[in-house]
């Protein structure tokens, strides 16, 4: 029997057809491949090709992606110098040996990041209400209550419900 020539990098075959093979983009994506396309992605912020907000949409859609092929959708305007997701190609020595950027924040540091905004954001008004009120001499109403109140409902909700919502507004799983 001949052996088998892979079609893509990933020994995976890039096309349908091949028997007793799934497709590429059909196989389910894994954590670490997940990680190394928000980690690729971050390079490409640092690069300049994209802006913060494309970076967050895109990191969002690759922590809800289910497949490696809603993982390449997400690389198929930037530049191809990338490791494809699921190739494995890189061995646990390399990896370990590589400084490599530092791992992208997971979904459940993304709350705990929401929180210590909202914590540095609370305390800011506040300040500026209290200096307020001492350059008036009075207590002044509390205003910071129209910023700190909803904001931290809204905050609350996610962190009990479990739900987490990317820069669109789409509702993860």
């Amino acid at each position: 029997m001949p052996p088998k020539t892979p079609d893509g990098p990933d020994g995976l075959p890039d096309r349908p057809g091949a028997p007793g093979t799934p497709q590429r983009g059909a196989l389910r994506a894994s954590d670490d491949d997940r990680e190394r396309v928000v980690a690729e992605l971050g390079d490409h912020l640092a690069a300049g090709r994209l802006d913060t907000a494309e970076f967050d949409e895109r990191a969002s859609s690759a922590y809800a992606a289910r497949t490696l092929g809603e993982l390449d959708v997400l690389m198929t305007d930037l530049p191809a110098e990338r490791e494809r997701p699921g190739s494995g190609a890189r061995t646990s020595l390399e990896k370990a040996a590589s400084p490599g950027p530092a791992p992208a924040a997971r979904p459940q540091d993304h709350k705990a990041l929401n929180v210590r905004t909202w914590l540095a954001v609370s305390v800011m008004v506040t300040g500026v209400w209290g200096i307020s009120s001492l350059a008036a001499q009075q207590l002044l109403n509390f205003w910071p209550m129209w910023v700190i109140g909803p904001w931290g409902l809204g905050i609350l909700f996610h962190v009990l419900s479990g739900r987490r919502s990317g820069p669109t507004g789409e509702v993860g799983d």
